[in-house]
C-alpha cells in the first residue's frame, strides 16, 4: 500500500478523481460517457495507506466514505445516475458545512486514513484562512487556475470534462508539492499518532495536539477522566498585579522604576505601558516586551561585538521555577510540565520526540488564557507575562550601565546589546548574577551584523555566516499562507548588507539565475468577492477570471486596476505595468521593469544611518 494525493471533482453530470503517487496519476471518472466507480472503490479501499489531500477531511473524504457506504445501491446504476446522486449529496455536504455546522462523517469513521494539508497547517484559522490557489502561487507552482467551469452547471462537451480533468491534475500536482514542503510536519503528526493512537492527532495543528497530549499526561497524573478534565477551570475577577510581580524585581534607573511602580498600582485589563530609555521605546503589553532602535545598523568588529542573549524556553521555565499554575490543576501541573521539559533535552533539536515536547511547551501558554481550555487560568498567562517582562528589562537595564554599551533589541524572550569587546567580562558577570537570580538559562550568540528597519522587521548574520530574518521586509522564506509577492526585494537587500553587492546589480542579474527566477518577481493578488481585477491595454480592458492573480511589473503598456461592486476603481501598483503570469513560461526577455524593484528596496534602505542606495554599498555606522 503507497500514499497518494487526491483530488475530487463534482458537477451534475460528471465526477472525476485524480489520485497521484510518486508523479504516477490515475484517473477515475462517473459520468454518462465512463464509469468508474467499481475500480474507483477497489482502489480506494485497498491500494492506499494514507490519502493526501487539501481541505478532504470536510470534502473529499466525506464524498468517498459517502461512495463506500452506498455502494450496495449505487454499483447497479449508471455513470450518468451515479454522478447525479453525488453531486446531490455534495450539495447537502456544502449547505450543511456553510451554515456553520460539521459534516455527516467523523475522521474516525473512514477507513482510508487521511491526511489533511489544511488542517494541519491550521488554515481553517481565520488569521491563516487559506485557499489551495494561494498555496500554488505561494510555492511557486507552474500553473495558477481556478474552476474552468461553474461546478453547479452541468458539462455538456467532451472537451469541457477533459479539461476539468486537467484542471483536476493540476490541483493534485500542487498539493503533492505542498505536501514535499510538508513532509517533516506529517511525519511527525503520524509518529505522534502511532505513538498516541487514542489522541487522534492525525490532522490536528500544533495547538490542539499540544493540549491533548497535556490533557493525557494530565489525566494519568491526576488519575482523573478526560472529560471530567476538559471541564475544569479557574476564573477569576480582578487581580491586583503588585500580588503577581516576584519579589526579587528591582530596577535602578526612574525609568523603569515607573514601570514597577505603574505594574504595582495596576488591575489585571489595560495593562500597556511604554517608557523611553537611552533612545529607544520601551513597550510593555500583554504580548511582551518590545524595544528597538529604527533604521539601524550594528556590526562586530574588533572594536565591537554585537551579542544576543535568549533565555532558554522562556515562558516555559518562568513557570516551572517559579511554580506558576492553573490553581485547578494544583502540584500535578506543576510535575507534568517540568517532566516535559525534562524529557525534551533528552532528544536532539529536529527530531520528531523533541518537536512533540516543544508543541506542549509552547502551546500552552496561550491556553492560560483560553476560556475553552482546560488549561485556562488568566493569572498565570499574567504572571508569566508580566514578570517575564520585568526580568527583561532589568537584564537591559543592567547591561546598558555598563560603559560603551547599547540596548540594540529587547523583545519577549531574549536582550540584544552591542559593545566594546574590553567590557565582555562585565557583561558575562551581569548576566551569570540575572541567571542565579531568576534560575532561568541564558543562551549567548554573536552577531556579525545586525540590520534593524523596526522591531517587527530585522536581519542578522551569525558569526558562523548564516542569516537569521524577522519580518515581512527581509524574510525570503515565508509560510505559505502569507505573502511571499516581489522575492527578489528581499534576496537583493540580504545580498545587499551582508555581500555589499548594489542592488540593481542583484535585481537585473538574478533573472538569468535559473529557469525559475522569474518567479521571484512575481507578485500575487486575492481577489475578493466585492471587486474585480482588469487589465488595460490601450483602450482595451481584459477581465481577470481567476479569484489568486499572479503577475510580475513589466515594460509593457498594460495597466492592472481593481474595480469594486460601489464603483470606485484603483490602480495596482499605481505608476507601473503589469503582466500576468498564471501560467509558467520559459522566455529569453520577460520584459521586467527592474526600475520598480529596484524602486521598492530603496524604500528599506534609505532611511538607514549611512546608506547610499543609489551606489548600493551601506556604510559602517562606527567608520
Amino acid at each position: 500500500m503507497k500514499n497518494y494525493v487526491y483530488d475530487l471533482e463534482t458537477y451534475p453530470n460528471f465526477f472525476c478523481g485524480v489520485f497521484n503517487c510518486e508523479g504516477k496519476e490515475l484517473v477515475y471518472e462517473i459520468s454518462a460517457r465512463k464509469n468508474d466507480y467499481e475500480k474507483l472503490l477497489k482502489f480506494y479501499q485497498n491500494d492506499i495507506n494514507y490519502a493526501i489531500g487539501f481541505n478532504n477531511i470536510r470534502f473529499d473524504a466525506q464524498v468517498m466514505h459517502w461512495l463506500c457506504l452506498n455502494s450496495k445501491n449505487l454499483r447497479l446504476k449508471q455513470g450518468s445516475e451515479i454522478s447525479k446522486e453525488i453531486f446531490e449529496f455534495v450539495q447537502k455536504l456544502i449547505a450543511s458545512t456553510n451554515d456553520g455546522g460539521f459534516p455527516p462523517y467523523a475522521e474516525w469513521h473512514f477507513k482510508t486514513k487521511q491526511i489533511d494539508l489544511f488542517l494541519i497547517n491550521h488554515y481553517n484559522n481565520k488569521n491563516k484562512m487559506t485557499s489551495l490557489k494561494w498555496i500554488e502561487f505561494s510555492i511557486d507552482h507552474d500553473k495558477v487556475q481556478d474552476l474552468p467551469y461553474k461546478f453547479d452547471r452541468p458539462v455538456s462537451k467532451e472537451s469541457q470534462m477533459d479539461e476539468i480533468i486537467d484542471y483536476c491534475k493540476n490541483d493534485v500536482r500542487a498539493t503533492r508539492k505542498f505536501a514535499q514542503e510538508c513532509k517533516d510536519l506529517i511525519k511527525l503528526r503520524i509518529s505522534q499518532s502511532e505513538q498516541y493512537p487514542e489522541l487522534n492527532l492525525l490532522n490536528k495543528p500544533d495547538s490542539s495536539v499540544g493540549e491533548q497530549m497535556f490533557l493525557h499526561f494530565m489525566s494519568e497524573t491526576m488519575g482523573v477522566d478526560k472529560k471530567e478534565l476538559k471541564k475544569m477551570r479557574t476564573h477569576r475577577g480582578s487581580l491586583d498585579i503588585r500580588d503577581i510581580i516576584l519579589p526579587y524585581i528591582n530596577f535602578k534607573t526612574p525609568e523603569f522604576q515607573e514601570v514597577l511602580n505603574f505594574y504595582n498600582n495596576a488591575k489585571s485589563g489595560g495593562l500597556k505601558k511604554t517608557v523611553k530609555y537611552k533612545g529607544i521605546n520601551y513597550e510593555f503589553g500583554e504580548g511582551g516586551i518590545h524595544a528597538s532602535w529604527d533604521n539601524k545598523i550594528f556590526t562586530s568588529d574588533s572594536e565591537y561585538v554585537t551579542l544576543d542573549f535568549d533565555v532558554a524556553s522562556y515562558y516555559p521555565n518562568l513557570a516551572i521555577v517559579n511554580d506558576f499554575r492553573p490553581e485547578h490543576l494544583g502540584a500535578s501541573f506543576s510535575k507534568v510540565y517540568k517532566n516535559i521539559y525534562e524529557q525534551r533535552k533528552k532528544y536532539p533539536k529536529g527530531s520528531a520526540e523533541n518537536s512533540s515536547y516543544k508543541i506542549i511547551l509552547n502551546g500552552s501558554y496561550g491556553k492560560f488564557g483560553d476560556e475553552y481550555s482546560f488549561l485556562y487560568d488568566p493569572k498565570v498567562m499574567l504572571q508569566i507575562c508580566i514578570n517575564g517582562q520585568l526580568l527583561l528589562a532589568m537584564l537591559a537595564e543592567r547591561f546598558s550601565m555598563i560603559d560603551s554599551c547599547t540596548i540594540v533589541q529587547c523583545n519577549t524572550d531574549g536582550v540584544t546589546i552591542n559593545v566594546k569587546r574590553e567590557k565582555l567580562q562585565e557583561i558575562r558577570e551581569i548576566a551569570i548574577k540575572w541567571q542565579k537570580l531568576t534560575k532561568l538559562e541564558l543562551e549567548e550568540v554573536e552577531y556579525k551584523k545586525m540590520v534593524i528597519s523596526n522591531v517587527n522587521n530585522y536581519v542578522a548574520q551569525y558569526d558562523n555566516g548564516k542569516v537569521k530574518e524577522k519580518g515581512g521586509l527581509y524574510l525570503i522564506d515565508s509560510e505559505p499562507h502569507k505573502n511571499k509577492s516581489q522575492k527578489i526585494v528581499r534576496i537583493a537587500l540580504k545580498k545587499y548588507f551582508f555581500e555589499d553587492i548594489p542592488i540593481r546589480e542583484t535585481i537585473e542579474n538574478h533573472i538569468h539565475s535559473s529557469p525559475n527566477a522569474i518567479y521571484d518577481y512575481c507578485l500575487g493578488k486575492k481577489v475578493k468577492w466585492n471587486q474585480n481585477f482588469v487589465i488595460y491595454k490601450g483602450v482595451k480592458e481584459e477581465k481577470i477570471q481567476e479569484k489568486v492573480i499572479r503577475y510580475y511589473i513589466t515594460r509593457d503598456k498594460a495597466t492592472m486596476m481593481k474595480k469594486y461592486n460601489d464603483g470606485r476603481i484603483e490602480a495596482v501598483n499605481k505608476g507601473y505595468n503589469a503582466r500576468l503570469f498564471q501560467n509558467y513560461e520559459k522566455k529569453k526577455d520577460y520584459g521586467i521593469d527592474f526600475e520598480y524593484y529596484i524602486n521598492e528596496a530603496y524604500k528599506v534602505t534609505t532611511p538607514f544611518d549611512g546608506g547610499n542606495p543609489k551606489v548600493g554599498k551601506q556604510l559602517n555606522l562606527f567608520e
